[in-house]
């Protein structure tokens, strides 16, 4: 994966068996609809020109950066001469604002006592408890480049994050943003920088493999809390700083394409463009589980909005529902997937479990096929692993019998 942070969903271990599968398909863009962390663009990378597409705002930063950047990011010594000014003074602010939340922060980390490490959650100060700063968050969401920043300081601090790591964030976002502002980044520096922050927050939070839940100290996970609560943003930002490279030669990046779209709104575009993918590599959500609520801090962190917060997880209001989770929905937008990519005429490669919330996956796809290609496809039966996401209804990992079906012309 291009970007280390837990992805659930993501194809890493099945990328050699799909992409020995699209090797197969005629000469042309490989369109990965669903790409999420782009397992399967970065194993065809080079062979082909990769499109790639996620509604999801980080997806797409993470593929435009990775497969389209015409430069390299800022090396490590860079990056923290650049960047320590301004996060210095945003982080001196909020410590002096929340010094008394920071100390008792600080008591509960080093006295190790259970009571005093789970009182955090519900004394430090955020909008889940404090009206004041809810109301903050509202005038905020109208002005959102307000110094000091301190979206993630009053929202999800003793949640994913301390307090502490979450004034780092903050310090560290505005840092790139008055860089940008001040013209000594340009925006694909830009990018880097807060994609690196991103898989810094993947490597310090507290949780239980995925944004969805944060994990509540007890004693058989107080070990772990408070190694997590210990580490530094800003020491993981330079580390993730020094393994940010692109995919790829520029020249070959040049001619790769993102899009930020619901996948099946991308295909009815795409019928009135000029050209077309050769082949088009689905792999849709197959569980009831809407996948937005488990990478919300990744998508807040980069659109850094100040975004109404829901429930105890603090959900963006405004996460996407994919009609690919929904019962009532998933069959019209298989059928909408499986029409559209035949019209374009592009080969198409779709992975899908036959346990999934599509009733009778095999046959319902297979007659789509048929009726769309003809008898021009085929399928390959494998024996997968697929996540619970993070064990949320029992076993974190159970078998599974993954598809991959191929529809349309071979090379």
């Amino acid at each position: 994966m291009p970007l280390q942070v837990s992805y659930m969903g993501t194809k890493r271990a099945l990328a050699s068996r799909v992409s020995a599968v699209i090797a197969k398909a005629p000469p042309g863009p490989l369109l990965d609809l669903f790409s999420g962390i782009c397992s399967i663009a970065s194993t065809v990378a080079q062979t082909r020109n990769v499109w790639c597409n996620d509604v999801q705002h980080f997806a797409s930063t993470v593929a435009d950066s990775f497969f389209t950047s015409p430069i390299l990011p800022c090396n490590y010594d860079q990056a923290a001469e650049l960047a320590l000014p301004p996060y210095s003074l945003n982080f001196d602010v909020l410590t002096d604002r929340f010094s008394q939340a920071l100390q008792e922060e600080a008591i509960a980390l080093s006295s190790l006592d259970l009571s005093l490490l789970q009182s955090l959650e519900f004394t430090t100060p955020n909008i889940s408890r404090c009206s004041k700063l809810k109301r903050e968050r509202e005038l905020l969401s109208e002005n959102t480049s307000t110094f000091p920043y301190r979206l993630f300081t009053i929202t999800f601090s003793s949640g994913y994050l301390g307090l502490k790591q979450c004034i780092q964030l903050d310090s560290l976002r505005y840092a790139f943003d008055f860089l940008l502002t001040t013209s000594q980044l340009d925006k694909n520096q830009h990018k880097w920088m807060s994609l690196a922050l991103c898989q810094a927050m993947s490597k310090v939070s507290t949780t239980t493999g995925h944004f969805a839940q944060f994990m509540r100290v007890k004693p058989n996970t107080k070990k772990r809390f408070i190694s997590q609560r210990r580490r530094c943003v800003w020491t993981e930002w330079l580390k993730a700083m020094h393994d940010m490279s692109p995919i790829g030669t520029s020249s070959w990046r040049s001619k790769n394409r993102v899009f930020c779209q619901d996948a099946n709104s991308l295909l009815l575009n795409l019928l009135d463009a000029s050209d077309h993918p050769a082949v088009i590599y689905a792999d849709p959500p197959y569980t009831a589980d809407q996948y937005s609520r488990y990478y919300h801090l990744y998508e807040t962190l980069l659109l850094y909005d100040y975004p109404t917060a829901e429930g105890v997880g603090r959900y963006r209001s405004d996460r996407f529902c994919s009609p690919f989770s929904l019962k009532t929905q998933v069959q019209q937008a298989m059928t909408s997937l499986i029409s559209c990519s035949a019209t374009l005429g592009s080969t198409l490669v779709l992975s899908y479990p036959e346990r999934a919330v599509l009733p009778n996956s095999k046959e319902f796809i297979s007659s789509l096929l048929t009726y769309h290609f003809g008898r021009d496809w085929s399928i390959q039966t494998i024996d997968h692993y697929h996540s619970s996401l993070g064990a949320s209804k029992g076993r974190e990992k159970y078998n599974a019998t993954e598809m991959i079906f191929s529809a349309g012309q071979r090379s």
